[in-house]
């Protein structure tokens, strides 16, 4: 092994495998290098996916299973200066990697608590405000921040702006607008007064928007929330 090599250690079996020397007493740190590997392939491959909090819990192990290993391998080792030197970064540099990777775990911790929480990001989540005007979702968002305000009140007014097929702000519940339709014709016939419209199923609609908003937007932001947890974390 060259000094060079061991100033910059690859967290590598086959990189291990080519500069150690031959018959060391390296077979745990092998191990530890081939499932670091493993860990790392499948934590680059989910970065944008919900699920990425599962996959680096077990690399914080696994980059401590290289640092206990390093220690074993270089136990009781006189010759190879540089093989010693490379011990002694891997042990190093998985100590400084498997702080980044508990960081980065406690942000997608905090991720997670916002799954399905649509409430949670409309009303404690500034960025997500962002997101929506950025994607055009401006006008769902605003129904349900309304719909949290009133504690599910909605009046005729709500309906012409958010509802009703004229509504500036129109969002869309697919047929659950019936009911409103209903009332709105009954209205318009004389059949029922204005305040007909705040017994509307203003509660239904707003858990319609809030599944409608999750599984589109929502997700989307979360995707993004994820990617920006990982995107500094360097893996040797």
């Amino acid at each position: 092994m060259k000094s060079s090599d061991a100033k910059k250690p690859k967290f590598s079996l086959k990189w291990w495998s080519d500069k150690a020397p031959k018959k060391l007493n390296d077979q745990g740190l092998l191990t530890a290098l081939a499932a670091y590997e493993r860990l790392k392939s499948e934590c680059m491959r989910g970065k944008k996916n919900t699920t990425t909090l599962e996959k680096y819990p077990p690399l914080t192990a696994a980059l401590q299973a290289i640092e206990t290993q390093a220690a074993v391998t270089r136990k009781g080792m006189i010759r190879y200066r540089d093989t010693i030197k490379c011990l002694q970064n891997y042990k190093q540099l998985s100590q400084a990697t498997r702080k980044e990777v508990v960081q980065v775990v406690q942000r997608l911790q905090a991720i997670k608590q916002l799954h399905r929480d649509v409430k949670n990001l409309i009303t404690k989540q500034a960025s997500f405000k962002a997101f929506c005007k950025e994607n055009d979702q401006m006008n769902s968002y605003d129904f349900l921040q309304l719909m949290y305000n009133s504690n599910d009140q909605g009046n005729y007014e709500v309906y012409m702006e958010y509802i009703s097929p004229e509504g500036e702000k129109e969002i869309n519940l697919e047929n659950r607008n019936k009911p409103f339709l209903e009332i709105e014709k009954k209205y318009k016939d004389k059949e029922v007064n204005i305040r007909a419209f705040e017994s509307a199923p203003w509660k239904k609609a707003r858990v319609y928007m809030e599944g409608a908003v999750y599984n589109d937007i929502g997700v989307r932001y979360l995707y993004k929330l994820c990617e920006e947890a990982v995107k500094d974390l360097i893996l040797p």
